[in-house]
């Protein structure tokens, strides 16, 4: 307990200095065992991701409407990961839902991490909660598509150009 209170102090701390704070659910399991915590620093978050069985895990809703309706009230920027049903980015009232890049599955290893990261590039640039989450899914359409949850030289190309095209780049 008093290494979370210090943590949301660095947090808040942090927070009011400008830094931005993006937290990903990370594991259900994860999220089970440590709900009460997740939950108080997703209120001090920025962003925050999470799949389906994470949002479960954290919020207790079992569809994805009620989930993403209650993520959307945790922090101001709210993403639901929904694999290959595509995901839900939440920014207050607003709701986008992006569909999934249709691609040959290889190995999903990496994906939700691709997609957060390339969901915040697209923030830091200046994109809105759609066009960062078309980002998302495609760098993590990207990733699903290789063995190993790593981009090659090649797929960095496509995900660059696919940044540039959406006015990230």
């Amino acid at each position: 307990r008093r290494g979370e209170a210090a943590r949301l102090i660095r947090l808040t701390a942090a927070r009011g200095r400008g830094v931005k704070i993006s937290l990903d659910a990370a594991d259900p399991g994860v999220v089970a065992r440590n709900r009460e915590t997740l939950l108080t620093f997703a209120r001090v978050s920025d962003v925050l991701f999470a799949n389906e069985d994470e949002a479960r895990a954290l919020t207790g809703g079992q569809t994805p409407a009620d989930l993403a309706a209650t993520l959307g009230e945790m922090a101001p920027v709210c993403v639901l990961k929904l694999g290959p049903r595509g995901s839900v980015a939440i920014e207050g009232w607003r709701i986008v839902t992006i569909a999934a890049e249709q691609t040959r599955v290889m190995d999903t290893t990496g994906a939700g991490d691709a997609y957060a990261g390339a969901f915040l590039y697209g923030l830091c640039r200046g994109l809105d909660i759609g066009k960062a989450a078309a980002l998302g899914s495609h760098a993590a359409a990207l990733v699903i598509s290789l063995l190993g949850g790593r981009l090659d030289e090649g797929r960095r190309g496509l995900l660059a150009a696919r940044a540039r095209e959406l006015g990230a780049g």
